[in-house]
């Protein structure tokens, strides 16, 4: 792929400050080679020079007419503008897309944003978005690979909110234990005692009262802290 064509950047660039729609004509004006230098010149370049109101004004116009084609390379730019703290999650425009997003383009988008997402209000965001019944397990195995305390907590919600079976919760431990890391452990140690999940193949020292777990529920810095075995 030729990453390199001033000519076509500056077409792209004029498109893309003269309305989303032109940018659309435009790109669908292109061949493939030209295309795909396209693709990577707005992902990589143009796009993430975008404020957020803009980017999801573009987003919305182009994406959903073939997620195939733009939805990689949009989500490429809203990581660069997501780290610029740019990029409102909650916008109405990607709630939309959300609704109407296929099981592959839900993985895809949790795929690249849930690692860049460390508010747990962006995580559960994301999770409300893409979240159904029959991918609960699908995204629980993105929060488990994602590991913050707040997609953490996004699991415990995600556990609780689609009233997993046990043994699909034992599941989820197990997926914890073999990160081995002292977060997932007490993850994995965190969810046994809240769901009453017996014999995973672990000696916890890491001990867990009632009367915390009952604190858990809606309240992330008390979740948190149990999480990171902070002295309450």
């Amino acid at each position: 792929m030729k990453r390199h064509n001033p000519q076509l950047e500056r077409r792209l660039s004029t498109a893309l400050q003269a309305s989303p729609e032109a940018l659309k004509d435009v790109l669908a004006s292109l061949s493939n080679a030209d295309f795909r230098t396209a693709g990577y010149l707005l992902g990589e370049r143009l796009l993430p020079q975008l404020d957020g109101e803009a980017y999801w004004a573009i987003f919305a116009c182009i994406v959903p007419s073939s997620p195939k084609a733009y939805l990689g390379t949009f989500l490429k730019a809203a990581v660069a503008i997501q780290k610029k703290g740019q990029l409102l999650l909650s916008d109405a425009r990607f709630a939309a897309f959300a609704s109407q997003a296929s099981a592959i383009d839900r993985r895809k988008t949790l795929e690249t944003l849930l690692p860049h997402t460390l508010s747990v209000a962006d995580c559960g965001q994301l999770v409300r978005l893409f979240a159904r019944e029959d991918n609960a397990l699908d995204i629980a195995a993105q929060l488990v690979a994602t590991g913050t305390p707040a997609a953490y907590y996004e699991l415990l919600q995600l556990l609780r909110r689609y009233d997993v079976a046990d043994a699909d919760v034992r599941t989820v431990c197990l997926a914890l234990l073999r990160r081995a890391d002292g977060r997932s452990f007490r993850m994995a140690r965190l969810l046994q005692a809240y769901f009453g999940i017996e014999k995973l193949p672990a000696t916890f020292s890491f001990p867990i009262a009632d009367y915390e777990l009952s604190r858990l529920d809606g309240n992330y810095e008390q979740f948190r802290k149990l999480l990171e075995n902070v002295k309450q």
